[in-house]
């Protein structure tokens, strides 16, 4: 990594200067039970998890679309579900007459603590530029107003950041990171224990084991492009008439709709705003280029924080 990299790579990471604290929790499970929920384990829910405005049932309007199997049965969401509630369903899982039910999603929420909600947008901004979702498979990256999505709906994993709300944990603006697991079989891989689940993550170790932090910049762009346009002046007669800029100019233009989103941004020839997702699965010429930050670099591990109810 040279000096000038080096440089533009601490000043970027001094957003993460705003960072006044770190959590993370348990944003949202949803159950589907077959056929349908008893009332006694409804009930039972939403007494240890606050009522019914934080366990209730998954409608088409609020969501994405059932899946074929969890259409065989009721899908219930929690909320926030305490440790209670996820200790009573994990008591539910281990009994030989328990109701059949099977966990059909995981969202476990990192928020990043700030003092205003300008730095919570600071950080959110980095994050959306520099973190990548592993093993993404050059799904496109989406956004809904100011909700940043590392894949479009119907995947069985996803990864979102936002900053225009408060944390849910009560600490105040921050830049709010989740990952989704959004099928049976990925909920159970990961997440099979619910009394484990109940008692907290090693947070920190599930951000890196599911995302990376990548460095790029317009320098970075520029020098790929002049070399890309230098290889095809030695080797193709059709560019021997043609200067180095209108090549450079011509390549900026064919990569442009490799990293656009659907505003049309970057512009022809630019980083700036990019998506660091759509420009890492854009090409292996791009990710090659990228520089790795390491997580610590940018923030402390998260404490775990139970929800509880009043």
């Amino acid at each position: 990594m040279n000096t000038s990299s080096s440089t533009e790579i601490i000043k970027a990471l001094r957003v993460a200067d705003h960072i006044v604290d770190v959590a993370a929790y348990v944003d949202q499970v949803e159950c589907v039970f077959f056929p349908a929920i008893p009332p006694e384990v409804k009930d039972e829910l939403r007494g240890l998890n606050g009522g019914k405005k934080r366990v209730f049932p998954r409608l088409m309007k609020r969501g994405r679309k059932l899946r074929p199997r969890e259409q065989e049965g009721e899908v219930w969401v929690i909320l926030q579900p305490t440790p209670e509630a996820l200790r009573y369903l994990a008591r539910l899982a281990s009994q030989t007459n328990r109701p059949s039910f099977r966990v059909c999603r995981v969202d476990i929420a990192i928020d990043f603590i700030t003092k205003t909600v300008a730095q919570a947008t600071d950080v959110a901004l980095f994050l959306i530029r520099h973190v990548l979702h592993k093993w993404h498979r050059g799904k496109r990256s989406d956004q809904c107003v100011d909700t940043y999505y590392s894949s479009r709906a119907g995947v069985p994993r996803n990864l979102v950041i936002y900053a225009d709300k408060p944390s849910k944990t009560g600490l105040g603006p921050c830049a709010h990171l989740e990952l989704r697991y959004l099928t049976m079989e990925r909920c159970e891989a990961n997440f099979a224990d619910l009394g484990q689940l109940a008692d907290g993550l090693d947070a920190f170790a599930l951000l890196k084991h599911e995302t990376r932090l990548r460095w790029f910049d317009q320098n970075m762009f520029d020098r790929f492009l002049e070399k890309t346009a230098r290889a095809a002046k030695r080797a193709s007669r059709k560019y021997c008439d043609s200067s180095l800029a209108d090549i450079v100019a011509m390549l900026g233009r064919l990569y442009a709709p490799l990293i656009q989103n659907a505003e049309y941004t970057p512009a022809p020839g630019t980083v700036k705003n990019v998506r660091g997702q759509d420009l890492y699965d854009a090409s292996p010429r791009f990710r090659t280029r990228m520089r790795a930050i390491e997580w610590e670099e940018f923030t402390d591990s998260p404490r775990w924080i139970a929800n509880h109810r009043q």
